[in-house]
């Protein structure tokens, strides 16, 4: 795989940069009336959303990379092999990582896709390759500002997890 994705081979105002993953909006809500959203997410090593919940079901096939996922017990993890399919069920506690050393990658369907929207108010839209970022590193979530996200979470039904202990 190529780490950094190709923009002339997409269609223009579908990329997003969300937690440090750049997101090619492949269908979009709009495309489907509102039934489903899928988009291809190309994860840096080490990265991955904190735990949470939130109304979609969603699907996650593995295309390449080293994942770990969790569902619903924060203190048993597994492992995803790429060719793989991750179902998560609506408003079920998970998350995911990029374990591995390289990008991974990904394609995700949520039904119905209202975390799109969520997507689109908290990422930062692509319009230029050198908007991106070099996505083999592990983002440095130390100094991103995730405030607006966490801030926007409750108005789109998505809620953080802190796990015990922290």
């Amino acid at each position: 795989m190529h780490t950094q994705p190709d923009l002339t081979a997409m269609e223009p105002g579908k990329q997003f940069i969300v937690f440090g993953h750049f997101f090619n909006m492949l269908v979009t809500g709009d495309e489907t009336d509102g039934r489903y959203f899928i988009y291809e997410d190309v994860t840096p090593p080490g990265a991955g959303p904190p735990p949470h919940t939130h109304p979609d079901e969603e699907l996650f096939y593995i295309i390449e990379g080293d994942y770990e996922f969790i569902l619903n017990d924060l203190s048993k993890p597994f492992k995803v092999a790429p060719g793989k399919l991750v179902k998560i069920p609506a408003n079920a506690v998970h998350c995911f990582k990029n374990v591995g050393t390289t990008p991974g990658r990904t394609i995700t369907m949520l039904l119905p896709g209202e975390l799109e929207q969520y997507y689109r108010a908290v990422g930062t839209q692509v319009f230029d390759a050198n908007q991106i970022p070099d996505l083999s590193k592990t983002p440095d979530y130390a100094n991103m500002d995730l405030s607006k996200a966490f801030a926007l979470a409750p108005e789109h039904n998505v809620h953080f997890v802190v796990p015990e202990g922290v």
